[in-house]
Order: structure tokens, then C-alpha cells, then sequence
């Protein structure tokens, strides 16, 4: 017994090096998770499957910009599902989305709001672009504005005058300075569903924190990890079971560090 232990270990080791050698000389499309996700991709229909968004249709060029499938997974961010199910009950009129990426809270909280004026902000031209068509192609366009980089006077002009307001953001640290309620004091009255950059900053957490203790309520959300549950799709009888490492990894976000959110909401409103 002890023998074929030794031996099932050896040519796992075996296998794990014959795979560390093969690994930089096989192009990444042509690695199996590269493959199985392409085969999850295309069940999706270019169509988010699950979450908030769920129904909210993709454009091809999307692809080469970002990792869509979390995406069209409905598992991207997973652990916002709560506050933003909580937004879309409440039905707010104005959403600035900062760091808008290619749209996915832009044209998925407008179609999730029906009456909701988006404003949405993003450096990157391309992906500006992509905002537009994104909002075309899910039937949005006509109440949704797009604008390039967001500045403090930018962003006091967007959060408007006295309608309930929803900011969100990902700005890659630049939250120290655009959430600052002294300098955009509409913050006061608005929620907020901010990702918080500390491995940027590691004062940004308290920094935000202190801005906001007297007039939010503030909740703090952690990233976790996927699990096979987490899965939106059907799998094949005992695919899942069989496979689950490479359904779980499908729904990896890449991200550089461990992240976390707040989730700000003015003092006597409901959460968002």
C-alpha cells in the first residue's frame, strides 16, 4: 500500500513539472481554463445571466477591453449584489457612475431604473465609447450622458441639486480627493458605493470614514471567494462536481489586490 501511494505521488509530481515546463511555451488562449472559459462564454449568449444586471446585453468589442465572462457570469462584484438590489428598489432619479469602464453599473443600473437620468464618467476614450454603444444596444442611450475625466467641480455639477442621488465609484484611489464632502457638499445627501483603493493608500479607508461617520451610515463590504454555488449557469450532469475548479476560476475578477467597499448611506434614508 504504502508502495502505490509513493508512486500516485511521484507521477503527480511528474505531471505538476511536465506542466510547469509546457505552461510559457503554450500560448494562454490554448491553456484549458483559457478554453473552458471560452466554451462558458458562449453559453452566455453575450447576455448577463445573473444578478442585478441580469438580462443586460453585451457588444463584442467589450471583449477586447476587459474579462468579460465574471461579467456576463453576473458574478462580477458579487458582494455589491445587496446594496444595489437595495438601490433599484428605491429608484434612484440621478446615478453618477465614476470610473465607468465600459458600462456595466451605467447601462445595468439604467435599465434596472427605468426613470434614472445616468451620468457616467471615464477616462479612457475607447472605453467611453464603448459606454455609448452599450447603451444603444440595451435600449438606454436617450438617459444616459457620458463625459471624460471627473474632476471635484465635475462631480458637485453631476450630483445635482435636491433628488435623491446615487454615486458610484472606482477610481483607483482618486476617491481621497473627489469624495470629499467639503468640497462637493451634495455628497451629504447622497449614497454612495465606493471601492475603496487602500492598497493605493492605506489611509483611504479611515480618511473616507471620517468624512462620512456623521452624516452616513456606513456599511463595509469584503471581497470573497467565489463558489461553485456562486455559479449562474446549469452545469452537465456531474460537470460540476467534476469541474468545479475550473467553474470557480471562470468567475476570477484578476484582481491585484484584496478589495473592499463602503456602502454610504445618508443618515434616516434606507440602505441603497
Amino acid at each position: 500500500m504504502p508502495e502505490n501511494l509513493d508512486d500516485r505521488g511521484s507521477l503527480t509530481g511528474l505531471a505538476e513539472r511536465v506542466k510547469a515546463l509546457l505552461r510559457p511555451v503554450i500560448p494562454l488562449r490554448y491553456r484549458p481554463q483559457a478554453i473552458f472559459d471560452r466554451f462558458v462564454e458562449r453559453a452566455t449568449g453575450d447576455v448577463v445571466r445573473g444578478g442585478p444586471f441580469e438580462g443586460l446585453e453585451y457588444i463584442d468589442e467589450a471583449r477586447r477591453q476587459i474579462r468579460l465572462l465574471p461579467r456576463l457570469l453576473g458574478t462580477y462584484e458579487i458582494e455589491l449584489w445587496e446594496p444595489l438590489e437595495q438601490a433599484i428598489d428605491r429608484g434612484y432619479p440621478r446615478i453618477v457612475n465614476v470610473g465607468a469602464g465600459e458600462g456595466y453599473y451605467v447601462v445595468g443600473l439604467a435599465r434596472a431604473i427605468p426613470t434614472a437620468q445616468v451620468v457616467a464618467f471615464e477616462d479612457n476614450r475607447q472605453r467611453q465609447e464603448l459606454v455609448r454603444k452599450m447603451a444603444g444596444q440595451n435600449g438606454v442611450a436617450d438617459r444616459v450622458q457620458v463625459h471624460g475625466r471627473c474632476e471635484v467641480a465635475d462631480l458637485r455639477e453631476a450630483v445635482g441639486g435636491d433628488e435623491d442621488c446615487l454615486v458610484v465609484m472606482d477610481v483607483e484611489g482618486a476617491e481621497m480627493t473627489l469624495l470629499d464632502p467639503k468640497v462637493v457638499p451634495g455628497l451629504a445627501r447622497c449614497a454612495v458605493l465606493v471601492e475603496i483603493h487602500d492598497f493605493v493608500d492605506e489611509n483611504l479607508s479611515s480618511v473616507i470614514r471620517s468624512r462620512f461617520q456623521e452624516t452616513h451610515d456606513i456599511v463595509e463590504i469584503d471581497q470573497r471567494a467565489r463558489t461553485l454555488d456562486d455559479f449562474p449557469l446549469s452545469t452537465p450532469l456531474g460537470s460540476g462536481r467534476l469541474l468545479s475548479k475550473r467553474y470557480v476560476k471562470s468567475m476570477n475578477e484578476g484582481r491585484p489586490a484584496r478589495m473592499n467597499w463602503f456602502a454610504m448611506t445618508p443618515k434616516g434614508q434606507s440602505q441603497p
